[in-house]
């Protein structure tokens, strides 16, 4: 197979992936600076996300889709089913490690822009990993117009070859405009887990526990829409972007601006998202 990446598309990758880990990096610093508020929960929320997204998950995700079997070949042949599956684990163990952070870890931190703090931290360092990934794919990239997909292959078992020639193929076909959509992207999933996060705070501390599989099924459901990418890229970047950005409006209109009922340990002159930001 002739794979050949344009110099646009690397350039785009590369460019796109930067962007994203500087905008990630900004909105910590800039929600800091304007709010005072403290660095535990962002930092809580980076870790938690790493521990549960990265590592926990990848349990039930190895049998599932990596190894060899009945389950996997039928996961990974068929593609809705694929990303309900990748959906329903993401919004699972996420959602679990933030109702575990806010219950256990943070149980100290009962005002309400703790939740936001937590929500920056999670999708700023989620923005940061998979941006290196994106980086990774303009380094492949440049790889490959170098003459070393040889090289490259022979670190690839020969069962996944076929695969991974493919998944290049792939990168290769996109334009410098659609790797562009990838900063929409992850500045809108940064304000769909600041949202995520307003939902299960509130499910912990002022015992609205249905928030939190509320949490769960809209987390499942984002990453299910991920089944449109292949087939119109640019619809599903516009429906990511539009669904993630009206759930975050609507949970912090209603959800976050709620006035508690639990603890009443909340400050008074809580710090709002629209006046903070």
């Amino acid at each position: 197979m002739d794979i050949r990446f344009d110099q646009s598309t690397i350039t785009g990758y590369a460019l796109s992936g930067i962007i994203a880990i500087a905008i990630a990096a900004a909105a910590v610093i800039v929600w800091r600076v304007r709010t005072k508020e403290k660095i535990v929960p962002i930092a809580v929320g980076a870790l938690t996300f790493i521990v549960f997204a990265e590592v926990l998950k990848a349990i039930p995700v190895i049998p599932l889709f990596t190894l060899d079997n009945a389950v996997s070949r039928a996961i990974n042949s068929t593609p809705w089913l694929y990303y309900l599956v990748a959906g329903l684990l993401a919004g699972i163990f996420e959602e679990t490690g933030r109702y575990a952070a806010f219950r256990f870890v943070l149980k100290n931190h009962t005002e309400r822009p703790t939740a936001i703090s937590y929500g920056i931290g999670h999708g700023a360092i989620e923005a940061m990993i998979l941006s290196i990934g994106t980086l990774s794919v303009a380094a492949i990239g440049a790889s490959v117009n170098n003459g070393m997909l040889p090289a490259l292959m022979a670190n690839i078992q020969e069962d996944m070859q076929e695969t991974y020639l493919a998944q290049l193929a792939d990168y290769a076909s996109k334009s410098f405009g659609s790797t562009m959509l990838w900063i929409p992207e992850r500045i809108a999933a940064l304000f769909l887990q600041i949202a995520l996060s307003v939902l299960v705070f509130r499910a912990v501390r002022d015992g609205k526990f249905v928030l939190y599989p509320i949490a769960m099924g809209l987390h499942a459901l984002i990453d299910f829409m991920c089944v449109f990418y292949k087939v119109a890229p640019a619809a599903f970047e516009i429906g990511f972007v539009s669904v993630s950005l009206v759930i975050f409006i609507v949970v912090m209109r209603t959800v976050y601006a709620d006035e508690p009922s639990g603890d009443g340990h909340e400050k008074k002159n809580d710090t709002g998202i629209y006046e903070a930001c």
